[in-house]
C-alpha cells in the first residue's frame, strides 16, 4: 500500500496564485478609494500577505513593480480630484510599502 499518492496532487492554496493576488490587490484598492481612516494593521497585515505570496509562489519583482505603477496612476488621479488629502496620502504610504517590496525583490533575484 503505497501512502505517498497525494504527493504530486495539486492543493487548492498553491493552485490559486491569481485569486490570492487579485484578493491582496483589490483589498488594497479598496483601501485607497474606499476607507477613510488610516490603520497600521491594515497596512501591514496586507503587506505580509503580500509579501508571504510571493515567497510562497515565487513571484518576480516585475509584478511588484506594475502594482506600483497602478498605484501611481490611482495616486495622480485623487491628487486631482481631491488635492492632498488622506486618500492620496495613503496610496502615497502603499506605493512606498510596495516600491520598497519591489526593490528588496529585485536585489535578491
Amino acid at each position: 500500500m503505497n501512502i505517498n499518492n497525494n504527493i504530486h496532487s495539486p492543493t487548492l492554496l498553491s493552485n490559486s496564485s491569481g485569486a490570492v493576488l487579485t484578493f491582496i490587490f483589490i483589498a488594497v484598492f479598496f483601501n485607497c478609494i474606499f476607507i477613510e481612516t488610516t490603520s497600521d494593521i491594515i497596512f501591514f497585515g496586507l503587506l505580509g500577505a503580500y509579501i508571504g505570496a510571493v515567497l510562497f509562489y515565487r513571484l518576480r519583482s516585475k509584478l511588484t513593480f506594475i502594482f506600483c505603477l497602478v498605484l501611481l496612476i490611482i495616486m495622480f488621479i485623487e491628487y486631482l480630484f481631491s488635492g492632498a488629502s488622506l486618500k492620496t496620502e495613503k496610496t502615497a504610504v502603499w506605493f512606498f510599502l510596495f516600491m520598497a517590496t519591489g526593490i528588496v525583490q529585485q536585489w535578491k533575484e
